[in-house]
């Protein structure tokens, strides 16, 4: 199985004025940013039907590789019943 994911889009005023609410609050908030000009890609490839019960996926990430915090590669296991 393959899969691409593209996310390319802007973080609004009144959303960024949602968060702060949120930090004004005390409330724990993850560090949220605007993706800037160039859009968040990830690609995936993976096995399913796996014993007819499991999924085994990878995902790696093609963009915003270089910010604090993020993993390159995902790994994902998943049950899946298909009728």
């Amino acid at each position: 199985v393959g899969s691409a994911n593209v996310l390319w889009g802007t973080l609004s005023d009144e959303n960024r004025d949602f968060i702060s609410d949120f930090n004004n609050a005390n409330i724990a908030t993850p560090q949220i940013q605007g993706l800037g000009r160039n859009p968040f890609v990830e690609v995936g490839y993976g096995l399913e039907n796996v014993l007819k019960f499991f999924r085994f996926d990878v995902f790696h990430r093609l963009t915003y590789t270089d910010r604090p915090d993020v993993r390159n590669i995902a790994f994902k296991v998943s049950i899946q019943f298909i009728l």
